[in-house]
């Protein structure tokens, strides 16, 4: 047993199925095969994060939470009893269940240069847009992964050339401003 679940799972998500076979007549006690959960490892989020139906065998989660970061792999202890699950008389074995968690869209787009500028002509003073002269420049800051919005088009960042040269610009075009 070693499926892979999404770490988006939900509450009562199936994860897998164990199955047992019992060689005495299945329609007697001794043939009637029961499932429980002995063990899970990690103990993280919760130490029961999983859950057996004892009948079919199905494993489901008992909550949300699963996040790769932080647990990659559950290790569940999965016991097969025979006698409808008596554990004072049914005969008992155990198996190993891997779950795996994957990653499903975690990650955040990525910008091909941390820096675009482009250049805008100055407008003659007097007109109905006129803006100050002098070249502009829109940046980006990664803060954690995470892009900022930018700011609002009428709120141009404003640097002088010789700012821009000393940094490098990495890409440059014109600008619809």
């Amino acid at each position: 047993m070693a499926p892979t679940t999404h770490c988006r799972a939900y509450r009562g998500s199936s994860v897998m199925q164990a199955t047992a076979t019992d060689s005495d007549d299945f329609t007697t006690a001794n043939g009637m095969v029961r499932y429980r959960i002995l063990s899970q490892t990690p103990h993280s989020p919760i130490p029961n994060m999983f859950t057996i139906n004892s009948e079919t065998g199905d494993i489901v989660t008992v909550a949300a939470g699963l996040d790769r970061e932080k647990v990659s792999q559950y290790t569940i202890i999965v016991q097969a009893t025979d006698m409808e699950g008596n554990l004072n008389f049914g005969l008992s074995n155990t198996a190993t269940a891997l779950i795996s968690i994957t990653d499903i869209n975690d990650n955040p787009p990525e910008l091909t240069v941390r820096t675009f500028s482009g250049e805008v002509q100055e407008v003659q003073r007097g007109g109905l847009n006129s803006a100050p002269t002098g070249r502009y420049r829109a940046l980006g800051a990664w803060y954690r992964g995470v892009t900022p919005p930018p700011p609002p088009a009428n709120h141009p960042t404003r640097e002088s050339q010789t700012d821009e040269e000393s940094r490098g610009e990495q890409s440059r075009g014109d600008c619809d401003n």
